[in-house]
Formats: C-alpha cells, structure tokens, sequence
C-alpha cells in the first residue's frame, strides 16, 4: 500500500504543473489559483459530507486541538496559498520540466534540513550523499544547454 500512495503522489505531482501550465495558460496566476482553490474546496467539502454520513469523520478531534495546533494550520495554509501563486508564476515563465526538476530536490534539501534543525529528526551518512547528489543534480539542471541548431530526430535503420 506504501508503494501505491507514493506511486500517485508521484505521479500527480508530475503531472500537475503541466496541467497547469496549459489550463493556467489563459488565466492570470491568481484567477487560475482561484479557480483551482474553489475546486479543490468543493472536492473536500464533498470529501467530509461523505466521511460524516459513513461515520468516519469524528468532530470530537478538532476540539482536541490547541491554540498552537490551529496557528500551525493556518501557517500551513498560508504557506500552500503562496507556494501554489509563485508555482503558477514561474509556470508561466518557464517549462515545466525545468521548473519542477529544480523546485522538487530544492524542496527535498529543506525538508531535510528542518527535520534536522527544528525536529530533532536524525542525520545520516545516506542523508548527507544523497544531498550531495541531489546538489549535484540541481546544479547540472541549472545550466544552460548548448544551442541547438536544428531538432534532434530519432534516425530508424532499415535493413
């Protein structure tokens, strides 16, 4: 089941900024920020309505939260709002493919980091290599490539 959850988000995430490249293409960064809000709002509302009817959703654990857990909430909305506005923008200016292969391992490198620094979470050897190959990675996707005068074709051999 770990496999199939990492797999979609994988794959979501993969797929979304082209997504949004293309329906965001006709829409300004926040009117396509807006409509993707007010989807994704009416998709969860749909979300609760069912876990309330099949008793699943229970109320009580919201009012189990404290003052601190809903200003960590409200940080992590802010927070998803503004990443999604500076996503689309860049989207707009850039390929997708650039965009992501740079944003993605940036946003590995700081999750490490503050799992390190704030939450106590352990660091490895495997942690520090592979922040290593993941700044090697960024780097080589931050340079420019060579111009290229004509496409590149597939050549098929016939025998």
């Amino acid at each position: 089941m770990d496999i199939a959850a990492g797999a979609v988000v994988v794959l979501c995430w993969g797929c979304t900024p082209l997504l949004k490249k293309t329906v965001g293409g006709t829409l300004s960064t926040h009117e396509f920020s807006l409509l993707n809000h007010s989807i994704v709002t009416a998709v969860f509302v749909l979300l609760a309505v069912y876990l309330l009817s099949t008793g699943t959703l229970d109320m009580k654990n919201y009012k189990n939260l404290g003052k601190k857990d809903y200003f960590y909430a409200c940080i992590i909305a802010v927070a998803t709002v503004v990443s999604s506005l500076c996503l689309m923008y860049l989207l707009k200016k850039r390929d997708a493919s650039v965009v992501m292969a740079i944003i993605q391992p940036l946003a590995i490198l700081t999750t490490l980091a503050v799992g390190v620094l704030l939450a106590s979470e352990g660091l490895s050897t495997s942690k520090i290599i592979g922040c290593g190959l993941v700044c090697g990675g960024v780097v080589c996707l931050s340079l420019k490539p060579p111009e290229v005068s004509t496409p590149l074709h597939v050549v098929t051999v016939e025998k």
